[in-house]
């Protein structure tokens, strides 16, 4: 997953949305797998508030974390 920003997203060329990340995530749990998700924080334009904006994604996802 590496982050829930869009932004950051692009800025490293994933090719992937945060909608498409978010439904593999949801697809695993739904199928009993576990994953492990990996978030980049702390990059140069970084913010306290787009860190905590992981978070509260992960938490919205139905308690993924």
């Amino acid at each position: 997953m590496e982050s829930v920003s869009q932004q950051k997203l692009d800025y490293f060329n994933k090719g992937k949305t945060v909608e498409m990340n978010k439904k593999a995530l949801a697809l695993l749990r739904e199928n009993n797998i576990v994953s492990i998700v990996q978030l980049l924080v702390g990059l140069p334009d970084e913010t306290k508030e787009s860190m905590l904006q992981n978070e509260l994604l992960l938490k919205e996802g139905g308690g993924l974390i």
